[in-house]
Parts: C-alpha cells; sequence; structure tokens
C-alpha cells in the first residue's frame, strides 16, 4: 500500500475541527521545527492549496462565484470529479494511467459545459 500523497494529507488537515488541527500544527511546531517552517512557506507560496485541498466544488465556487450559481448536475460533477483527480495526479508527480486521459462522458444540448 502506498503512502497517502501530500494532498490526501493536506485535506485530511484541513477536514479536522479547528482545535483538533491547531493541537496537530502545534506537535509539529515543537516536534519538528524545520518542517513546520517548510509547511508555512508552502501557504505563503501556494496560497491556493487550502482551496484545491478543500475540492473542485469549492475551488469553482470560491473563483467563479458569479459563474457556478446553481447546484452542479450529476453529469457535471462526473466531468470535475475526473478532471480533478487528474489534476491532482499531475500536481502530487502520480503517473496517469490511460484512464486517467481519456473521459467519455456524453451531456445533453441543454445541458451547461463548463
Amino acid at each position: 500500500m502506498s503512502s497517502p500523497t501530500f494532498n490526501v494529507l493536506l485535506k485530511q488537515l484541513i477536514s479536522l475541527p479547528a482545535a483538533k488541527r491547531e493541537e496537530i500544527l502545534s506537535r509539529l511546531q515543537k516536534s519538528d521545527p524545520e518542517g513546520y517552517k517548510k509547511l508555512n512557506t508552502y501557504f505563503k507560496v501556494h496560497k491556493g492549496a487550502v482551496d484545491e485541498a478543500l475540492g473542485y466544488d469549492h475551488w469553482l465556487r470560491k473563483l467563479g462565484a458569479q459563474t457556478f450559481t446553481r447546484p452542479f448536475a450529476p453529469v457535471h460533477k462526473e466531468f470535475w470529479a475526473w478532471n480533478w483527480e487528474t489534476l491532482m495526479k499531475i500536481q502530487d508527480g502520480i503517473s496517469l494511467s490511460p484512464q486517467d486521459l481519456v473521459a467519455f462522458i456524453p451531456w445533453a444540448r441543454e445541458y451547461g459545459k463548463p
């Protein structure tokens, strides 16, 4: 079994209740000051990392609040889930499989396209 990627660990950290997250970060600061410093530097350089870790729905609605105003239809969710997973693999340096490179998602004429 492979180790979780940085994005997976970041998402787990962000999804914790604030008090638990602060406790973990405080422990990290005490046990590994250099690692804590690197994490802080990462967040300063990658300002969108938290938004990315929260997933495509959060990211799209934050950056495209005037565009993405209604709930996503199942076909939109399917597209964004496939696209987002592929983007996260690229970001984590994971090789893409042929299934990651191609998606067949038929859309009716009346569906909005991203």
